[in-house]
């Protein structure tokens, strides 16, 4: 990817946007070695991540447990990535965190050229930037661990070379499928990167003509550019899928059926589900927010440049409402599915902020004083994000502070206390599994999928607490321990119902919870054929 610089202006709001960008991700990793003492997430799905990635490294396959080949891994080419440095504990965590750091840095520099290509000044595109760069949950994701930033660069990359085939003139366009490649690739970051995929398809193979007020779409691709788009995602994507459905039966990996699907199937969009999303995002940009009615309409006036921010934008959340099918839908932690949402939106709100200033003077003059109104709007519309960003840091240290406390505590205390081949049954399977020997059973069905028809499907049983078939499963499983939140679980009076005789041998409870499913964890011994630690 090539960034176009058109004047000295241009440089300047990259480069100070950069260098925002990498103090702000640098001060916050500062900050969590010097008050919490070590290294660490803010999800238990990071550690999700780093098992994989371990396993990979040492020549298991993509597996959780070594051994077994499982399609648990959301984004494979992030656990990949993840396992060139997963060889040394000491190194995993720090190379992590060192790759999220730098895809948040790609990902700035893709948003800069995706605006100058999409046609905004150079003033709204450093304003895109700045507000990027100092939005809490972007800078959080860069150092979560996960693969969020690696999404984020990839998509806007192909978004930024999307744009500017779409921009040139058709005898200016290469026949090469870039923007393909990139999207194809962030498919295996995310697995909703193939919806983006097929909106850039749509957007391309359209070209908007305008007829007096109307926009009228015209084909302007022929089927030789649709076999090279298809080639090309086919050979990125293929490997992948074809290894999935040969363990699963399915080239999407589990976490999409156990996340995505409601128990309903799919169905209508609801608006209480799309307004549950606009809030995901209003917090950290209630400008941009406020703004979209009209960057909508400035972006249909200028249809010729691309519609895929807009599409997208708008796509996303109707997708996960639908695949939702009635239930609330699952935006994972904090509505982390939707952070990859943030560049669209600042794009298509800053258009509207763009249309709505056309009419105001460049300058008010009060006696001597002169001041430049589209800069002042600019800084009015900084600074609700820039006021964030240390709330931001907070609630990333406790994010941070409440996993280490909790999962992380739970599985060294596991690997310490407990005999290494006592099996488990986890509800949080990421750091139990990284820091404890045991074999483990997963509650939740990422790396156990035949848990699920137990859970929520037709060996789920009829008993009042809806914790039947999650019962024989476990004791068909022969697990030796429960680590789990039991509120999450109904209340250990509700466990007890369908498993009696579970005795409590370690407890942690959580003071200043923001992250975990409940405040305590307890590890529970099924039964006494083993001995049990006392309870602390």
């Amino acid at each position: 990817m090539s960034i176009e610089m058109k004047t000295y202006g241009d440089r300047r709001w990259l480069y100070s946007a950069l260098a925002v960008a990498a103090l702000s991700t640098i001060l916050h990793f500062g900050a969590e070695l010097y008050l919490l003492e070590e290294p660490a997430f803010p999800l238990d799905d990071s550690w999700i991540h780093l098992q994989f990635a371990r396993n990979l490294a040492a020549g298991e396959g993509m597996s959780f447990h070594p051994g077994r080949a499982v399609a648990g891994s959301t984004a494979p080419l992030w656990t990949g990535l993840l396992a060139l440095g997963a060889w040394s504990p000491s190194l995993a965590i720090v190379w992590s965190k060192l790759l999220g750091i730098v895809f948040h840095l790609i990902a700035t520099a893709a948003l800069f050229s995706a605006a100058r290509s999409w046609g905004l000044s150079a003033l709204w595109s450093g304003l895109a930037l700045l507000l990027f760069v100092l939005t809490d949950w972007v800078q959080w994701s860069a150092l979560s661990g996960m693969e969020i930033s690696l999404f984020l660069a990839l998509s806007t990359v192909g978004l930024a070379v999307h744009l500017r085939w779409v921009g040139a003139d058709p005898a200016e366009r290469g026949t090469l499928p870039w923007a393909t490649l990139w999207f194809a690739l962030a498919a295996l970051a995310r697995p909703e990167g193939l919806l983006l995929l097929v909106l850039s398809w749509a957007d391309a193979a359209l070209r908007w003509e305008t007829d007096q007020d109307d926009l009228r779409p015209r084909l302007q691709v022929g089927l030789p550019w649709a076999l090279r788009q298809a080639l090309c995602a086919t050979i990125v994507l293929a490997p992948v899928g074809l290894y999935y459905l040969s363990i699963s039966g399915s080239p999407l990996p589990t976490t999409f059926g156990i996340k995505s699907a409601g128990d309903g199937g799919v169905g209508l969009p609801n608006l209480r589900d799309l307004w549950l999303m606009v809030r995901v995002v209003f917090q950290p940009q209630p400008w941009m927010v406020l703004f979209l009615g009209a960057g909508l309409v400035a972006s249909l006036r200028q249809a010729r440049r691309g519609l895929l921010p807009v599409l997208w934008l708008f796509a996303l959340p109707i997708a996960f409402s639908v695949l939702a099918g009635g239930a609330r839908p699952n935006l994972g932690n904090f509505g982390r599915y939707l952070f990859p949402l943030f560049p669209v939106l600042l794009l298509v709100g800053c258009r509207g902020l763009d249309a709505a200033t056309q009419r105001l003077p460049e300058t008010l003059r009060f006696g001597a004083v002169r001041l430049r109104l589209r800069p002042l709007l600019a800084l009015a519309v900084l600074a609700p994000t820039a006021l964030g960003v240390l709330p931001g840091l907070q609630r990333y240290l406790t994010n941070v502070a409440n996993v280490t406390d909790s999962d992380v505590a739970a599985g060294r205390w596991i690997a310490e206390n407990l005999p290494p081949d006592a099996r488990l049954a986890v509800q949080d399977i990421g750091a139990i599994a990284y820091f404890a020997p045991n074999p483990l059973v997963d509650m939740v069905g990422i790396v156990n999928p035949e848990i699920l028809p137990y859970v929520r499907g037709d060996k789920m049983g009829d008993h009042p607490t809806r914790l039947g078939g999650w019962a024989d499963f476990l004791r068909q499983s022969s697990v030796d321990y429960l680590v789990l939140f039991p509120r999450s679980y109904g209340g250990l009076a509700a466990i007890g119902e369908v498993m009696p005789g579970l005795v409590p041998v370690h407890s942690i409870r959580l003071e200043r919870n923001i992250t975990m499913a409940a405040d305590e964890l307890l590890v529970l011994a099924v039964s006494r054929s083993r001995e049990a630690p006392g309870r602390e």
